[in-house]
């Protein structure tokens, strides 16, 4: 999954960049960065707080905005149905704005997010797993900081607390329902985004 989101991250990216002009020149010779922070943003995100994939972000006033993010990825082998799998997420963040200047911004944050894991038809540990389930909620707080670094290319790095709630169904070849919770975990996280401002 995370190489998927690296390479998604790296297309996304080079998109982007090979259209823009770095600078213009004005009637007086000189060069300037034409930069701008817009109200509507789309990108890529990855956080271990409020969930990952394409997102997509909203201004709501001066100091509050909001943030979501969906991920979905699926593979399946029709010859010998082996390693099929799907993986699907869904995240929600609101921001406040704590402090915004020409090329950054510093705010705080708090959010969720819930994902879906369904492994099918593949051995674990010299065992064959018909079927493997997996529901994540996940619920997270801190604090980000973005920098505008091209014309309308910007990029932030959050960090802040998390809480998981745990939830897999397993089912083995010739066994019965296996059923397990872990019910609480709890952590630091990271996030990173880059986004297109329109």
């Amino acid at each position: 999954m995370k190489k998927v989101l690296f390479i998604t991250f790296l297309s996304f990216f080079v998109f982007l960049t090979s259209g823009y002009s770095k600078s213009k020149i004005t009637k007086d010779s000189t060069v300037t960065n034409v930069t701008s922070w817009g109200k509507n943003k789309i990108g890529v995100t990855y956080s271990m707080m409020t969930g990952s994939g394409m997102s997509y972000w909203r201004e709501i006033n001066e100091k509050f905005a909001f943030k979501t993010q969906i991920f979905g990825y699926g593979t399946t082998e029709v010859e010998n149905k082996y390693d099929n799998s799907i993986i699907a997420s869904f995240g929600l963040e609101l921001q406040f704005q704590l402090n915004k200047t020409e090329r950054t911004k510093l705010y705080l944050l708090s959010g969720a997010y819930y994902s879906y894991n369904n492994e099918m038809n593949y051995y674990y540990r010299r065992k064959f797993i018909d079927d493997y389930k997996e529901y994540l909620s996940n619920f997270g707080a801190g604090f980000g900081f973005e920098v505008l670094a091209l014309k309308n290319l910007s990029f932030s790095i959050d960090g802040g607390y998390f809480i998981g709630f745990k939830n897999v169904r397993e089912y083995y070849e010739n066994e019965d329902l296996t059923i397990y919770k872990n019910p609480f975990s709890f952590g630091f996280g990271l996030g990173i985004s880059a986004f297109y401002n329109l």
